[in-house]
């Protein structure tokens, strides 16, 4: 009899245990869900400005110094960006938030080849990847550039794919 009752006893504080560690389990995923949503907005933010800006300026080495210092401080204020750069049609970084000298070509990445084969213009979510400068993790979220140019005072837009960010 006393075993059946201390059987019953641990049966019963097993099934609490559980219920306790769904229920902290369901709201650290909302929390997550919810951390991930407000970081891929502000990125979504961010990176429209940036593709505004240059689609509206040329990318001379004032506006290159202008956008290196603004990446730096948003990746100082924000500590859920690891960096930001703008990437060429070839994959070459043009400019971004690591130390210069460290720039690499970004052509054989994955998110590279999504934006060079979709014309989209909407904030991308890469496969996480291992960086190459700093063997850092992370996934990458990008929105692709379109190229503009200016001739006799007019504003055009070409289809072609010139980078991303």
């Amino acid at each position: 009899m006393l075993i059946g009752l201390e059987t019953s006893r641990i049966l019963t504080q097993r099934s609490d245990v559980l219920a306790d560690s769904q229920k902290d389990t369901a709201n650290l995923t909302a929390s997550l869900i919810q951390h991930a949503e407000l970081t891929f907005g502000t990125a979504d933010a961010i990176l429209i400005g940036v593709v505004d800006r240059l689609e509206q300026e040329s990318l001379g080495p004032e506006t290159r110094q202008r956008l290196r210092a603004w990446f730096i401080q948003e990746v100082r204020h924000s500590s859920q960006f690891l960096s930001f750069a703008v990437i060429d049609s070839d994959g070459a970084m043009i400019v971004g938030s690591a130390v210069e000298k460290e720039q690499g070509n970004f052509s054989d990445r994955e998110h590279f080849i999504y934006h060079r084969t979709h014309d989209d213009a909407g904030l991308h979510i890469g496969v996480p990847i291992c960086e190459r400068l700093d063997h850092s993790g992370d996934a990458p979220v990008q929105s692709r550039r379109r190229h503009v140019w200016r001739r006799s005072g007019c504003r055009h837009q070409s289809e072609v794919f010139s980078g991303y960010l």
